[in-house]
């Protein structure tokens, strides 16, 4: 039996969720953020399941994502996955507790702009759906 990890419980949502068409008949209901990238953002499927692999992973490091967009639209979180060059050139450690092979620079980055994303994700179901 496979471990359940933030990765593949993501990936299992992701299987079972219907294709854009058959989801046309529930347009009240609010897109799930794979979606939200792919229609609202015009990412390609391939960057918008990156981005949702990014932000599981930092979820499964930092805590849920809901949770600190409810406590300061994850800014907190944002600052800590703030790593300039200079901190890179200087060999600081990063911020946040999330391991990184290779570049911690270019990694952070990534996984910032995933969060990112995410955050304008729940903007958009607050102001669109609420």
């Amino acid at each position: 039996m496979q471990e359940q990890t933030p990765d593949t419980v993501l990936e299992q949502q992701l299987a079972a969720t219907p294709a854009p068409a058959e989801r046309a008949a529930f347009s009240a209901e609010p897109p799930g953020f794979l979606e939200y990238l792919m229609s609202v953002k015009h990412m390609q499927q391939a960057s918008a399941r990156a981005r949702v692999s990014n932000s599981a992973r930092v979820a499964q490091y930092e805590g849920d994502l809901a949770r600190h967009y409810a406590a300061d639209h994850g800014r907190e979180l944002l600052r800590r996955l703030s790593y300039s060059r200079e901190d890179q050139a200087a060999g600081a450690p990063p911020r946040h507790s999330i391991p990184m092979s290779g570049n911690i620079y270019t990694g952070t980055s990534t996984l910032r702009m995933a969060v990112g994303h995410y955050m304008d994700y729940m903007d958009y179901l607050h102001t669109q759906f609420s």
